[in-house]
């Protein structure tokens, strides 16, 4: 399996609905002899992404475009929305107010741990919810 990026558009403000953006995608699968051959889209939720997957049913992908079938939301967007919301969730106040990071074990352990990475990420929540710290 290859990965090619095949079309990139500037849309303009005002130019992102499901409808224009079918549009678009159905010139550039055309350019490239490709519509027979789509298989899926990926998207993330936004609203015009489902209108898109409508759209592009009667555009050519052949009679077993189905929207509801062949249109896929982006795992890893889903998972970031899903932990954003599980993070927001977790605004509890520490027990011990004069908690002093640098006297906490664990601290060593959270440095092992690349910043930014889902691993720190996940230890800190772990931290968090079993000691009630904050980092």
């Amino acid at each position: 399996m290859r990965e090619e990026v095949i079309g990139f558009q500037a849309l303009g403000g005002a130019s992102h609905t499901g409808k224009f953006l079918a549009e678009k995608l159905t010139e550039i699968l055309g350019l490239f002899d490709l519509a027979q051959r789509m298989l899926c889209l990926v998207t993330d939720n936004a609203q015009s992404n489902y209108v898109l997957a409508r759209e592009l049913q009667g555009k050519g992908l052949g009679q077993k475009w189905n929207p509801d079938q062949y249109h896929l939301s982006c795992f890893a967007h889903v998972l970031a929305l899903a932990s954003k919301a599980f993070m927001e969730n977790l605004k509890s106040q520490p027990v011990n107010k004069a908690y002093d990071h640098n006297q906490d074990p664990s601290i060593n352990v959270l440095q092992q741990y690349p910043s930014g990475s889902f691993s720190r990420t996940i230890f800190k929540v772990s931290v968090h919810v079993a000691y009630n710290v904050k980092y």
